[in-house]
Order: C-alpha cells, then structure tokens, then sequence
C-alpha cells in the first residue's frame, strides 16, 4: 500500500502536466512567436518553458500555472535575445575584419562557422578534462592556452618535468580516446 503513493503522486502530475500542457501549449507557443516572429524559436522556447514547469510544477501554485508559463516565456525569449545579441555582435565583428581581407561572403561565414566551432570544442574538451584529473587540466592549458613553459608548469605543480610529460601524454590519449571521433566528423563537415 506505501508503494501504491508515489506511483499515484506521480500519475496526478503527469494528468496535471497534460492538462496543462494542452490547455496553454498554443498559447505560449502564440505569444512567444509574437515577441520573436519566428515559429521555430516559438516552438523550442515553448519546449523549454514545460520542461521547466515540469521540474517546478510542484512549487507553483495551483491555478497560477497559465501566470508562471508565460513570464517564464517571457524570460527564455529575453535571454535568447541577449544570447543572439552577443553572437551577433562577435560573428558582425569577425565578418568585417574578413571584408577588408577582400573574401566573398560564403567564405567569410565558413571561417566564422569554423572557428566558433572550434572554440566550442576546445571549452568542452577543456571542461571535461578539469573535472576529470585538475592536473591534466593545468598542465594543458598551461602549455597551449596560456603558452608557458613545461618547465614553469612542472615547478609549479612541484614534479618533475618527465613526470610533466608522462601526465601530458595521459591527458593527450585520454583527449583522443574521448574526442578523436568527434574531431574528425568536425574536420569532415568543415572540409565538405
């Protein structure tokens, strides 16, 4: 009979997020296409404001969900403006610095596509290793993002530099093993 709870705790919530899910969907979906013009942008907010009501529903007043939706809308659409704002600003300022280089614009955006691409790969490998082994992580953005020196690295860590390079060579084959894969699909979509 205890077990019989949860499993009916959790049947009235997934009722309750249906219910209220096909009585305000079109709605969110309305008024965030409203505040962007653009349906694709609409539906993924929309998709991401009931993910978020589903984790917080429990918290939300009970006939407050349609208020709760759409100022959640609301935010999503103004932190996608801020976000697109930024990118635009740094993808505007790289294709003028390509104009004056004398590029055609298909070649421009490839090269701002390639290296934002870049960037992101290189933050995601750099994430995962720091969680991973934090002196692997020092060590290579020691040497290849800040360019010092093995032996300037190896002091501060307190090892030896063969020690130095036999953790360099770990966290190189970890890095391969991990995302070798995905850095030739990368190159191959880049090099079509």
């Amino acid at each position: 009979m205890m077990s019989d709870i949860p499993m009916k705790r959790g049947e009235e919530k997934k009722k309750r997020f249906e219910e209220i899910y096909k009585k305000y969907s079109a709605l969110i979906i309305k008024a965030v296409y409203d505040m962007t013009s653009d349906f694709n942008i609409a539906e993924e907010i929309c998709q991401h404001v009931f993910m978020l009501y589903f984790i917080h529903m429990d918290k939300i007043v009970p006939g407050c969900d349609k208020t709760w939706l759409l100022l959640t809308a609301k935010r999503l659409v103004i932190d996608h403006f801020k976000k697109a704002s930024t990118r635009n600003e740094k993808l505007l300022l790289d294709v003028k610095d390509e104009k004056a280089s004398g590029e055609d614009a298909d070649d421009i955006i490839d090269k701002v596509m390639k290296t934002m691409a870049e960037k992101e790969l290189s933050s995601e490998i750099l994430h995962d290793l720091k969680r991973k082994n934090r002196s692997w992580y020092r060590i290579i953005s020691g040497i290849y993002m800040e360019e010092r020196s093995i032996e300037e690295i190896a002091e501060e860590l307190g090892i030896s530099v063969s020690r130095l390079y036999s953790k360099m060579y770990r966290a190189k084959t970890y890095i391969r093993k991990r995302y070798g894969k995905v850095y030739m699909e990368y190159l191959e979509w880049f090099d079509k």
